[in-house]
């Protein structure tokens, strides 16, 4: 399968998924149901041998009931409480949450975030996870079933960056840019 048949299927997928969710959220915007819907295929890793007709690529028409209905589940894995909703956008491709080799409480901390998959600790997790593992962040998120403000950038790091901006003239205060809050 090349990657062109790939991409074609993963936003053939990702679009029924958001037309069955827009049946379930008739007030959601379609372009982050189908971005939520995309980034839930993209981490999905179609291998090679997978279907070469888009049609006979398995789509959930409508995500299921619960979790546990296509998650195996070890008597101590714990299902975090966002995969438990059966609107989110994940559930529908979630198959098996990883277990961590480290507690996730225990992952972040003021200077570094420690790597769920290795163990390692850095200050920025997003050039690692992509060169060491293959993953972005957002397939990260989900192969450990992690919420999405789970951080990738230590806090520290950002308060120095936020800092440096700031000093330099970078910041968007200093720079006359104000934020602009639309009304519905």
């Amino acid at each position: 399968m090349s990657q062109n048949e790939i991409e074609i299927a993963r936003i053939d997928a990702a679009t029924k998924l958001a037309i069955a969710l827009l049946d379930k959220r008739p007030d959601a915007d379609m372009g982050t149901l189908f971005a939520e819907a995309y980034r839930a295929v993209s981490a999905m890793n179609i291998p090679q041998t997978a279907p070469v007709s888009r049609s006979e690529i398995p789509i959930a028409q409508t995500p299921p009931a619960s979790v546990e209905q296509m998650v195996e589940v070890d008597e101590e894995d714990e299902i975090p409480d966002f995969l438990k909703d059966p609107d989110n956008a994940r559930t529908a491709f979630v198959y098996k949450i990883e277990k961590p080799i480290i507690p996730i409480e225990g992952s972040v901390q003021h200077d570094k975030i420690t790597c769920l998959e290795c163990g390692a600790k850095f200050t920025n997790l997003r050039k690692h996870l992509k060169v060491a593992h293959g993953l972005t962040a957002d397939q990260y998120k989900i192969k450990y079933g992690l919420p999405e403000d789970y951080p990738i950038v230590a806090a520290a790091l950002s308060e120095k960056r936020s800092a440096i901006s700031a000093r330099t003239g970078l910041s968007k205060s200093r720079l006359g840019i104000k934020k602009v809050k639309f009304q519905d």
